[in-house]
């Protein structure tokens, strides 16, 4: 299929419109059908507004063409129709008897049916349409998920399926696994019967939920426990899912599971539902009761009999449905760990649990992840890696691979071996965060101290870290993905390559505590934008980016830097990157942009303030980033002496107090 094609997307429901964003996030033209026009447009205007945003910029929403279904020419020109209609037999059946007349010899045709046999969609279509329909199932929305299940027929193109599951993955950026015709697929199947089981199973062992995600969660290695899933899911779409399966699947195993317990269904009947988990307030649902009460504390025991009960009941379920759902055991345990974040699936544990050899297959190169390495030198706060021909690697540790001036040591340590015996350096966390940044707790105390002696030397020694990097004498790339603020975006600023995920949000948040930039990075800004109006946005606007893409256009990035389309291929196209650099001449010095007047700049943020849309300290604030952009010369060296004596006369101030203080005790910024 082709890098920047056209793809038609019939049935405007969330998910349709989901995956009409994720293709134009990818670079294509888009046709989005429904039943009128005006569906169509409204459809395309609540994803203008979605949130979290379903595309990578707003603009994106100008590769989307909403039009009539009852018009399918321009299935006629298209590489990939989808079908996204209602889940409806006799609907799919017409609508694609229609579309044997408007598909051309290369177009390739999928359905996002979920429970319905794509054999039984098939019926009396031509063959044309049969060797170039299967199904295509997404979880939406589809940017945020992952895994995608590929469902071929038996009449299905084995060379077209191989060329979409490419694209898929190299240009869509999901994780592929093919499957069965089998309602509900992997996935959706398998964790709606498991948690239906684990629920009603908690239910007869009088477990309380804290207790049963305690269980399921970390633990094992799931991201996340069980009901916490649910609640990320919503308790109403898995009853739903568990009907559908019921009905679909009367055969099935855990059949009789596929039901709510009564307390439950009245709960989400009278609108009592508020999660096992509500969003608001520290508190847990009591499944005894139905009442909502401050979680107690767990500590969990991996041999826990419950634990070993909800294992081998899962473990009975898959030996029992695998053949009808996947040719093998590696296929669905990628499904479970690509679709639900497990980090090993059912069919590994259970082998580990047994004592049993399980193997698994080698990953695709461009898959490999940090664990493939091998470890040179491995820290409390990093590791050194050989990446092989040449190239090493520095990871950050978790928790939020948080940055200390004990991390940068090590940093600069890596660093120097990189440069003594290896030709090129990748850095990367080893978490789903490249840096939560810096933690302000070591500031406040020295606050509470008066020690400003102390925040001046680590201004100082972070600052001298920072461009002792962007001058390393061999390439250095940043393989950088999720969140990444304060501090640690000034880390990446100073990166000399970077190659992001597409899903990374970048952000100098420091007006949030009262603070500015003080590493370097509104130096490394302006010295890269020249304009200081636009450094003095993205410094007082704190915002996080939304996407890699956005970070793009807001001018975090240099027009070298690189995104991945595939966030699992970021750790192996960094690697590449870094050997590929290795034989280009190092970059050159940036030249200090010219003298700005603040008149204009001061007057911009004096209306802000005057119209209320910044507070009366977000208005000194921006006086201090003025300064530091117009208060003399534009040198580096000049701009962070600037920075680091601003920060440290905000650092003094009552208000910047208050909100570090505030921050600290709450998570919440303080506007004051």
């Amino acid at each position: 299929m082709r890098e920047s094609g056209l793809g038609v997307v019939i049935g405007a429901s969330p998910l349709g419109v989901g995956i009409a964003a994720q293709l134009a996030n990818a670079g294509w033209r888009v046709r989005l059908l429904d039943s009128s026009l005006e569906l169509a447009a409204k459809a395309l205007a609540q994803l203008r507004m979605a949130r979290p945003p379903l595309l990578f910029l707003p603009e994106y929403l100008e590769r989307i063409e909403p039009g009539n279904l009852n018009d399918l020419t321009a299935c006629l020109e298209a590489d990939w129709v989808v079908e996204a209609v209602a889940e409806n037999l006799e609907l799919k059946r017409r609508l694609l008897q229609r579309l044997e007349l408007f598909i051309g010899p290369t177009t390739v045709v999928t359905t996002t049916t979920r429970y319905l046999s794509l054999a039984s969609l098939l019926e009396d279509r031509n063959e044309l349409l049969q060797e170039r329909f299967f199904g295509t199932h997404f979880t939406s929305p589809p940017r945020y998920h992952k895994l995608l299940e590929v469902i071929p027929t038996a009449s299905t193109n084995p060379g077209l399926l191989a060329q979409f599951c490419t694209f898929a993955e190299e240009r869509l950026g999901h994780r592929v696994v093919v499957v069965r015709d089998s309602p509900g697929f992997v996935a959706t199947r398998v964790f709606t019967a498991h948690f239906f089981d684990v629920l009603h199973l908690a239910l007869e062992s009088e477990l309380d939920v804290e207790q049963v995600d305690a269980l399921t969660g970390r633990l094992i290695g799931r991201t996340r426990g069980i009901f916490q899933t649910a609640d990320q899911l919503g308790l109403d779409a898995l009853l739903q899912q568990a009907r559908a399966l019921a009905v679909a699947l009367p055969d099935d195993p855990l059949h009789n599971r596929l039901t709510l317990p009564a307390l439950l269904e009245t709960m989400l009947a009278n609108r009592s539902w508020r999660g096992f988990w509500p969003r608001e307030g520290n508190l847990v649902l009591d499944l005894a009761t139905g009442t909502y009460r401050a979680p107690r504390a767990v500590h969990p025991d991996p041999q826990d009999s419950f634990l070993i009960w909800i294992q081998e009941s899962l473990f009975a379920y898959l030996d029992a449905i695998r053949p009808q759902i996947a040719s093998s055991e590696v296929t669905v345990d990628q499904a479970m760990e690509w679709g639900f974040g497990w980090d090993k699936g059912p069919f590994v544990l259970e082998a580990e649990r047994r004592g049993r050899l399980y193997a698994v297959p080698s990953p695709a190169p461009e898959y490999l992840e940090l664990s493939h390495w091998p470890v040179v030198e491995q820290g409390p706060l990093g590791a050194f890696r050989d990446l092989g021909d040449g190239v090493a690697c520095f990871s950050l540790h978790p928790p939020q691979n948080r940055l200390t001036m004990a991390t940068l040591d090590i940093l600069l340590l890596a660093l120097e071996r990189a440069e003594r015996d290896f030709i090129a350096l990748v850095v990367t966390g080893e978490s789903q965060d490249f840096t939560a940044g810096f933690s302000l707790q070591r500031w406040w105390n020295a606050i509470e101290r008066g020690d400003f002696d102390e925040i001046e030397t680590d201004i100082r020694s972070a600052q001298a870290a920072y461009v002792r990097l962007s001058q390393a004498r061999v390439p250095v790339v940043g393989a950088v993905q999720g969140y990444t603020r304060g501090g640690g975006a000034e880390l990446v600023l100073h990166l000399p390559s970077l190659h992001l995920a597409p899903e990374t949000y970048l952000g100098l948040t420091q007006v949030s505590a009262g603070l500015l930039p003080s590493f370097g990075g509104i130096s490394e800004l302006y010295t890269r934008l020249g304009d200081a109006r636009q450094v003095l946005q993205l410094v007082m606007g704190g915002q996080m980016t939304t996407s890699a893409h956005e970070a793009q256009r807001r001018g975090f990035l240099r027009p070298t830097d690189t995104i991945a389309r595939n966030g699992d291929r970021l750790f192996y196209e960094a690697r590449q990157q870094a050997l590929e650099l290795s034989d280009a001449p190092l970059a050159s010095a940036s030249v200090a942009p010219d003298p700005c007047d603040p008149a204009p700049l001061r007057a911009a943020m004096a209306e802000l303030h005057a119209a209320g849309r910044i507070t009366a300290h977000e208005l000194r604030l921006s006086e201090a980033v003025i300064q530091v952009l117009t208060g003399g010369p534009n040198d580096p060296m000049s701009l962070r002496d600037r920075e680091r004596i601003a920060c440290l006369e905000l650092c003094r101030e009552p208000l910047t107090q208050a909100r570090i203080r505030h921050l600290l005790e709450t998570g919440q910024p303080l506007r004051n």
